[in-house]
Order: C-alpha cells, then structure tokens, then sequence
C-alpha cells in the first residue's frame, strides 16, 4: 500500500470520528476502539516484533482499558487514571518479555517497541476526553477535519518539502474554516487545532517518506491510524488550553 492511498484512508479515518462524535459518546467510543485494534493487530508487524502475538495482545488490552477508564471517568480531571493503565501496559509488556522462549533475542527493541504501542494507543483516548469537555463536540470535529484535511494532502505530489508545507497549511486552514462554521468556538481554537494536526501529519510524513510502500496489509492499516490515536491527547490538552 503505497503513501497516497494511505493518506486518503487516514482521511477517511478521521471522518470516522468525526461521524461517530456527531452521533454521540458511545458511538465515538466504537470508533475509536476499533481504529486501537486495528492500530494494534498491525503494529508489531510494522515494528517488526519478535512476538508479534504478545504484542498485539498487550496493546490491544492496554487500548481497552485507556478507553474504558476515560468511559468510566463521572468528572474531571477525565485523564486521571490513564497513568494507571500505563504502568499496568508495562508491567504486562515485560510479562510478554518473560514468556518468550529462550534466547530471547532483540530484548530491548521488542520491549521498547510494545511500549511505543501502548504509548500511541493511550493518547487515543484523548479524542473522549475533549468530546467531554466545554464545546467537546467542536473541539473533536475541528481536530477531525483538520486531521482528515491534512493527511488528505499527503497524497500529492511534488518535491517533499512542498508537500510537508502543504500538508501543515490545508490542516491549519481547515481547522479554522470548520471552527468558523460552526461557530461555538472562537477561531483561535481552530487555528490552535488546525496547526496540531498539521503538525503531526507533517512530521509522519517527513519520518516515512523514504518507506513509501508497504506490502504487508496490517503494517499499512497500523500506519494509516497511527496519527490518528497519536493526536488525541494532544486534541484534548488544546481544548483545555483554549476553553
């Protein structure tokens, strides 16, 4: 799967969550509970894990539990628990270590890489957390559109460095159209939302643009949520800043 279509597929993604946001709590949960699984089945594929099935296995359950605290959470601080779930991912990224069969080569990068997953699928529930605050709903659909926007622009062509500046500027740009649209935020949370995605789908891009193909469908499916879960703890700390 080459970068092109995986941008489009990340825009896509992303409108998922905005769709599922627009619906209501539960159906955004759903969303993104689907997009950790689908983030965790390919990770250790992508990383290239010794373990790929304790891997998976681990940051699945890690990206359940992040979710299900946020979900259980009755008030603020929403995120409180998600400490928690990350010393317990780690605990069981190293029982994942201890049970791999004698030698156990490449220790360090297995363990590193499991925790690299249980980081990125921790993040995720941050979209929950900014649908729960002030002007939640706009918040997440202004960091969706953005983010679809931006990864959207991925799919050009041209020299790199055109399409990075690109990518930064459509998801700015978006970000602001939509929080003028739908006007329950100022346009500072949409510049400020915009430029976050932005951000962060110009930066994937620069990382992984010297591997434009990836053959292995879970490794593809991992890449093209990866920005996704990745954004979300930084779609909620922006709200917070901003409202």
């Amino acid at each position: 799967m080459n970068l092109t279509t995986r941008a489009v597929l990340t825009a896509a993604a992303s409108a998922a969550v905005a769709i599922g946001a627009a619906i209501g709590e539960v159906p955004l949960v759903a969303v993104l509970g689907v997009l950790a699984v689908i983030f965790a089945v390919g990770w250790s594929s992508l990383m290239q894990l010794p373990s790929r099935g304790g891997s998976t296995l681990v940051v699945s359950l890690t990206a359940v539990g992040a979710l299900a605290c946020v979900a259980l959470t009755q008030n603020e601080p929403w995120l409180r628990f998600l400490p928690v779930v990350l010393a317990f991912g780690v605990f069981l990224a190293f029982i994942n270590e201890m049970l791999r069969p004698v030698p156990r080569t490449n220790l360090i990068d297995s363990l590193f890489g499991t925790v690299t997953g249980i980081v990125v699928t921790i993040c995720g529930a941050g979209w929950l957390a900014a649908f729960r605050i002030e002007h939640g709903l706009a918040v997440v659909m202004i960091s969706a559109a953005a983010l679809a926007a931006a990864s959207a622009a991925g799919a050009l062509k041209g020299p790199r460095w055109l399409v990075v500046a690109a990518t930064f500027a459509l998801g700015t740009a978006a970000g602001v159209v939509t929080a003028h649209f739908l006007g329950a935020t100022t346009l500072l949370t949409g510049l400020l939302q915009g430029a976050l995605a932005g951000l962060v789908i110009s930066a994937l891009h620069a990382l992984v643009h010297r591997l434009p193909e990836l053959t292995n469908r879970r490794s593809a499916a991992s890449m093209i949520v990866l920005p996704i879960l990745a954004l979300g703890v930084l779609v909620y700390v922006a709200g917070r800043l901003v409202f």
